[in-house]
């Protein structure tokens, strides 16, 4: 009774982190915490949501913000460095424990919404 009881807790983590790694929600990012964190990361998806949405390649499910940028930006006739700093931006947010500023966010929700009209890409 015992391993039967080991078997379906372990069976239950594996299928809760399964879910957070496919999940769209931005926790599945990161684990640290701070609601500036997650703004950045939120503006990130945003922006890879765009660039698919202008006909580049998603991003991979283990791919880092920086891997998924190197991917992406020879693609970029206009827009290359704001990505490449949203990108960064989103990465630090990530994977640095410390705190992410709110005025951070804002720069980052800003800087997005600008990219729209200007966002240019190259024919693949």
């Amino acid at each position: 009774m015992g391993s039967a009881a080991f078997v379906t807790a372990l069976a239950a983590i594996l299928l809760s982190h399964r879910r957070a790694n496919n999940s769209r929600d931005v926790d599945a990012y990161t684990t640290f915490p701070g609601e500036g964190r997650r703004a950045v990361l939120g503006t990130y998806r945003g922006m890879v949501a765009l660039l698919v949405k202008r006909g580049l390649p998603p991003r991979g499910p283990i791919q880092t913000p920086r891997d998924y940028v190197a991917q992406v930006a020879p693609f970029l006739a206009v827009g290359r460095e704001t990505v490449v700093w949203l990108s960064d931006t989103a990465s630090v947010a990530a994977y640095d424990p410390s705190p992410v500023e709110p005025s951070i966010a804002r720069q980052a929700a800003e800087i997005l919404a600008g990219l729209h009209r200007p966002l240019r890409v190259r024919p693949t």
